[in-house]
């Protein structure tokens, strides 16, 4: 199933070679379905293959998860980016180009799906706290914290946050800079 390469590296070596390239060159957590999406795609691995290498590269502190909102995602660690550092020349450049078109195709998606946050931590009371945020550059542009009598009405809440973040950011906004008059 994998595209031809050149090189002589092992097809689950440049596999893994790809994702750590791929997760520095993004700059920020990618989800696993992004992984799948672009190595299915491309026609490199399969999904088992893709889950595979992903937990090897876990394993072996090259890369680390973080679940959000039952969404896995991946980001390279400080010695992932020393391992790429150190095999510069084993990605061949027609793939390096597929990755950086692939980024930049889906820029949009992935600084969107990163920008927009939210959470459900269940209280000493009982009831459950939403916590919604929009980030920007890192930094938190908006973060809402709502208490909510259920589970079921946290989780309505952030769904709704997740689609109407634009509308809800826009409204907010207007509302706050009205002056008086």
């Amino acid at each position: 199933m994998a595209k031809n390469s050149s090189l002589n590296t092992k097809p689950a070596t440049l596999y893994k070679l790809m994702i750590l390239y791929m997760l520095k060159l993004a700059g920020q957590p990618l989800t696993t379905a992004q992984l799948y999406d672009f190595m299915g795609d491309g026609q490199y691995a399969d999904y088992f293959k893709v889950n595979s290498i992903l937990n090897e590269l876990m394993d072996t502190g090259l890369i680390a998860s973080q679940t959000r909102r039952n969404t896995s995602h991946l980001m390279i660690t400080d010695s992932g980016k020393d391992t790429i550092d150190m095999f510069p020349n084993e990605i061949p450049d027609d793939i390096k180009k597929e990755i950086r078109q692939y980024l930049t195709e889906k820029d949009y998606e992935l600084r969107n799906e990163e920008s927009i946050q939210t959470g459900i931590d269940r209280l000493d009371d009982g009831s459950y706290l939403a916590e919604l945020t929009i980030k920007e550059a890192g930094s938190d542009l908006l973060n809402i914290r709502v208490a909510l009598p259920s589970k079921t009405d946290a989780e309505s809440v952030c769904i709704n946050f997740e689609k109407k973040h634009g509308e809800l950011y826009q409204y907010i906004m207007q509302e706050l800079f009205k002056g008086e008059k």
